[in-house]
């Protein structure tokens, strides 16, 4: 996650969890998924609230290219092998 200004839109918190903690807890979800893959492994954490009108965040030790796309070539997969069980 960059120090960069982004867009308001995008720093709303998740239900429950304020501005503030927002990043330090993806941060930490992150340090923990990593921590279990051998070094060189890309890795992206989403947190969200159900619904149509929830918030959204992630973070990635990719860049935000790179990380979108590793997610459109997981969603091409997901919608592949979904299509298959049809």
């Amino acid at each position: 996650m960059t120090d960069e200004k982004q867009d308001p839109r995008y720093q709303m918190p998740l239900k429950g969890v304020s501005v503030e903690q927002l990043p330090v807890l993806l941060r930490s979800a992150l340090t923990a998924v990593l921590d279990e893959f051998p070094p060189g492994t890309g890795a992206i954490v989403f947190a969200f609230d159900f619904g149509k009108k929830g918030s959204m965040a992630y973070i990635s030790n990719a860049e935000r290219m790179t990380a979108v796309e590793a997610i459109r070539e997981w969603i091409r997969r997901q919608e592949a092998e979904n299509d298959e069980r049809t």
